[in-house]
């Protein structure tokens, strides 16, 4: 952690919590951009996080936090709390700071937040299993992993491979603009649920 913080001190990158939403928004297009490039993947709509940070984050039970350079955000992270259970639910770099490792300063800035706010537990998130970088970088943090048990009423839904199902699809999500993504994210969820 020390390399980690003293490299992102000599760039100029400070660690904060939101504190508008320009700020939310800042971090949606740094997840969007990470999505697109890295997983082929659509973001959720840029609704759901700002109704976290409106409704959610005045109640205690939503934060966000974010690496940031001159007002732009660079890396970031969302949690929600229930009672004294903590979840680490998205997490973000822009590929300009990836290698440097911000998110591990920004999961150890949550930890230490819950830590001192008494939070008993505190989740990371499911993760495909085959998604052995990210489990291994949670293992690291002390995750246990654990299989999802699913059960079903009457008929069993569609099931969707956000990692490796509609390859074609897939392939061609690099090349559209952001912007189209973000307009599109609200309409893709709907198909997908």
């Amino acid at each position: 952690l020390r390399t980690t913080r003293r490299r992102m001190e000599e760039k100029g990158i400070i660690l904060r919590c939101v504190d508008t939403e320009r700020d939310v928004k800042g971090l949606y297009n740094v997840l969007t951009r990470l999505n697109r490039d890295k997983h082929r993947m659509i973001s959720h709509p840029y609704s759901l996080f700002r109704s976290f940070y409106q409704k959610l984050k005045p109640l205690g039970k939503a934060e966000f936090y974010v690496a940031e350079k001159e007002r732009e955000i660079l890396a970031g992270t969302i949690l929600l709390r229930n009672n004294h259970h903590w979840e680490y639910c998205w997490g973000a770099a822009d590929a300009t700071v990836a290698k440097i490792g911000i998110n591990t300063l920004l999961v150890d800035m949550m930890i230490n937040d819950a830590v001192a706010a008494g939070a008993k537990t505190m989740g990371f998130g499911s993760s495909s299993p085959n998604d052995e970088t990210l489990l291994k970088f949670k293992s690291r943090w002390g995750c246990v992993n654990r299989p999802i048990n699913h059960y079903y009423w009457n008929t069993t839904p569609r099931k969707v491979d956000l990692n490796n199902g509609m390859p074609l699809l897939r392939s061609l999500i690099p090349h559209v603009p952001l912007k189209v993504i973000q307009l599109a994210a609200p309409y893709a969820v709907r198909l997908l649920a």
